[in-house]
């Protein structure tokens, strides 16, 4: 939210477009949003609106009956990091850091370039990047305006005939974009409008834009949002929604084809008991996957409610032959084979940066007072103390690089001492540091230590 007053007055639905007024009675800022984090859209306290003083310039125009018109300048921009700014020798971060160029642009035609840093324009300061595009939102098209950048550390004035910003499209009928792909993505895109993939704005030019994110999905808890245009998927460029369809679906018959692929390579290998299932599952076991992981990125604590209030009511047509709750337990553990592979895969593929961390979590299985009568795990779990109290169980045992990939992982009971997995879970990285000591020093990093 750029340019707007953050405000705690009571503004609920119903209430954009309303006035904001201070404690004298004048008007200062019109309602525009509030921020909710519940489903109901309530007000907590977090609301914004437009300053009044941006507003009077449009109210005269409208009032005239002129037609309002944006400038249009014909870059995108990204802020500039304190990272950035030190390899170029800058003593402060202000500016903003042209990324691209829309061809035939305004800032084209005028001489900006990309690595440019715009520090002023139309003699005002740029001090933080998200100012520049509501100063050139606010100018007059077809004015002259002076841009003052930075380029190879040397600072020049050039002068920037601003052009007219196409309005969005109004006759895209973006139910016919919308994506059906969002029980796996909870997102819901559509095309880019005409005017941004002709390159008129200073939006890409190519991708999709995001309509719609899912309450308690995994791309609102990965912080996308409505409005926000994506470009990739999966590393392959994003187009249109038929683009975005297929990698979804690519992604989808991956997992697919990953317990096929298991199947046909360890179904030889494994032990059997003679016995074959007299009851066909009521789905794939790659949607036994997809849910339970879900379930982990969710919000929710308790499975059956996530399972039978979430999954079987907001998402019953994206699983359309769910089985009951009680039938789902049953099968969950079919897939165990496939996710303890899946675990082994992402431990080899893990990158050895050289800087690991290693810890361990309990896991309860019952509480304190049950564990007498606890049947499942006798003889198997056991009774130990941790930062939290006492508890009756297992311990996890986990290391993982400084880039969040895991590089082991592995379950003992609970009263084992952290140090026992230490050298197992280790070796590879050790092993991993010998073969990149080039200098050939005798003794390896002690990652136990």
């Amino acid at each position: 939210m750029n340019e707007f007053i953050q405000t705690d007055a009571a503004i609920n639905r119903g209430n954009s477009g309303g006035p904001l007024f201070d404690l004298n009675g004048k008007v200062i800022g019109i309602n525009t949003a509030i921020y909710s984090p519940s489903e109901s859209g309530g007000n907590v306290g977090i609301g914004f609106a437009i300053p009044s003083n941006l507003a009077m310039s449009i109210i005269d125009t409208l009032k005239s009956g002129k037609k309002i018109k944006h400038g249009w300048l014909g870059v995108q921009v990204q802020p500039i990091t304190k990272e950035f700014a030190e390899s170029l020798g800058l003593k402060d971060i202000k500016g903003a850091l042209v990324a691209s160029i829309v061809k035939d642009s305004p800032a084209e035609k005028g001489g900006i370039k990309v690595g440019d840093i715009l520090l002023e324009f139309d003699g005002k300061k740029i001090d933080r990047m998200t100012q520049l595009p509501q100063m050139v939102s606010r100018t007059e098209p077809e004015k002259k305006v002076q841009v003052k950048l930075l380029r190879k550390s040397k600072e020049i004035n050039i002068k920037v005939v601003i052009g007219e910003s196409a309005n969005d499209s109004q006759d895209t009928n973006q139910e016919e974009n919308k994506s059906t792909s969002d029980h796996i993505t909870g997102l819901i895109v559509s095309n880019l409008p005409k005017e941004s993939r002709e390159g008129k704005n200073d939006a890409p030019m190519k991708g999709v834009i995001v309509t719609n994110v899912g309450n308690n999905s995994n791309a609102a808890l990965r912080g996308i949002k409505k409005r926000d245009i994506i470009i990739q998927l999966d590393g392959t460029d994003i187009e249109n929604t038929n683009d975005f369809q297929k990698q979804v679906d690519s992604a989808v018959k991956k997992n697919d084809d990953y317990c096929k692929i298991i199947d046909e390579n360890f179904a030889n290998r494994l032990l059997s008991n003679g016995k074959k299932p007299t009851r066909v599952p009521e789905i794939t076991y790659s949607e036994i996957i997809t849910i339970i992981l879900l379930y982990q990125q969710s919000r929710y604590e308790n499975f059956k409610s996530f399972y039978q209030y979430y999954l079987k009511l907001l998402h019953k047509s994206d699983f359309p032959i769910l089985p009951s709750y009680d039938r789902f337990v049953a099968l969950k553990p079919r897939v165990l084979w496939y996710l303890a592979t899946l675990l082994q895969w992402l431990c080899e593929r893990a990158k050895g940066t050289g800087i690991s961390y290693i810890d361990s979590t309990p896991i309860a299985i019952c509480h304190r007072k049950r564990i007498s009568k606890n049947k499942v795990f006798a003889g198997i779990a056991t009774l130990s103390k941790s930062t939290y109290g006492w508890f009756f169980g297992f311990k996890l045992h986990m290391v993982i690089n400084e880039i969040g990939e895991i590089q082991g992982v592995t379950l003992t009971k609970a009263n084992v001492d952290d140090r026992k997995p230490v050298p197992d879970l280790t070796r590879k990285l050790k092993s991993q540091a010998c073969d990149e000591d080039k200098a050939g020093h005798e003794e390896c990093i002690n990652f136990a230590k």
